[in-house]
């Protein structure tokens, strides 16, 4: 239901002007095209449009020289930016990363002069990192306030290997940037009258991310999944939830996921606990400079990890959620 009616809120949604590329007819048609691909779910033209009219028109926007990718980012920034200035309301920015595989077009790729980067099982393709901006209450849709397009270089070394050596590379030159100069970027979009919470999974669980300095106005949270060290306690990080006790307990209907993952009522506990993060070891320095933030920890019995991992075999799990 919270697709639908959020579809329904950006089924007429007008992203470009005339002073975006110049000419008002290629806003015109680049409006259509993005209606065109929210309304049919696929970002395949040749299955967005039916007619071969419509299909030409979206192939020859594309490739229309005015047309960028730079332009295009900053026109869905812009909008973002505007549409929030016209509510007071709690902004929740999640983020998370999409990848494009071009594995079933392999061969066609190699007939090109260009050696294209590579996503997982060294595939042609990219990933696209995306923050979308959405009222907690509304559920209305207000943009994109940052997005970044990245892949991996065909000569990059065995990801087993590659594990190892990024540990010791700074952030700027490791994936995980994504997640905190999303951060950044999407905390500098939104006006400082809105509060704002950043969402991200486990991959978002980096201490840079934790650390970073923000507005009054800005909170982060995060799944977490390392087992931190805190800074005034000999206890790690989840035996400190463990510990700590229940705040409260409720419920909800879990709906159905195919014949292996039954509807059923889950419960759930809620424990919190205020620690104060040890900065991690980095190479072979020492763990300086502890942030003294207060961060606030929920532990909850979920379900959705359970379904995923345990395929519900009667066992319990725990997710860790970290609000900043």
């Amino acid at each position: 239901m919270f697709l639908l009616s959020l579809r329904m809120e950006i089924s007429n949604l007008s992203l470009f002007d005339k002073n975006t590329f110049g000419d008002s007819r290629l806003a015109s048609r680049g409006n259509y095209i993005i209606n065109a691909l929210i309304n049919t779910g696929t970002s395949v033209i040749n299955r967005m449009f039916v007619g071969w009219d419509s299909k030409m028109a979206a192939f020859r926007f594309l490739a229309n020289p005015k047309v960028s990718k730079a332009k295009i980012k900053r026109s869905m920034k812009y909008s973002c930016i505007e549409n929030i200035k016209s509510t007071d309301e709690h902004i929740l920015v999640i983020q998370d990363t999409s990848e494009f595989n071009f594995g079933n077009h392999k061969e066609r790729i190699k007939k090109t002069t260009r050696k294209p980067g590579q996503v997982n099982n060294n595939n042609p393709g990219f990933f696209m990192h995306t923050a979308i901006a959405i009222g907690a209450e509304s559920h209305t849709m207000y943009g994109i306030p940052h997005l970044f397009t990245y892949n991996w270089h065909p000569d990059r070394t065995r990801k087993k290997d590659l594990n190892k050596i990024c540990k010791t590379k700074p952030l700027n030159e490791r994936d995980s940037h994504k997640w905190v100069s999303t951060a950044w970027h999407s905390m500098n979009s939104i006006a400082p009258t809105n509060s704002v919470t950043i969402i991200g999974d486990r991959e978002s669980d980096i201490y840079d991310l934790l650390a970073l300095k923000r507005k009054p106005n800005v909170n982060i949270l995060t799944r977490i999944t390392h087992n931190r060290c805190l800074a005034d306690s000999e206890l790690k990080l989840f035996e400190t939830i463990e510990q700590s006790l229940v705040a409260g307990v409720y419920e909800f209907k879990l709906p159905s996921r195919g014949h292996s993952h039954k509807a059923r009522i889950v419960n759930m506990e809620l424990r919190y606990e205020k620690v104060k993060l040890k900065r991690p070891f980095q190479g072979k320095g020492i763990a300086v400079c502890e942030q003294s933030l207060d961060h606030v920890y929920m532990q909850k019995n979920v379900v959705k990890y359970l379904m995923e991992r345990t395929l519900f075999r009667g066992s319990s799990t725990q997710l860790t959620l970290l609000i900043l």
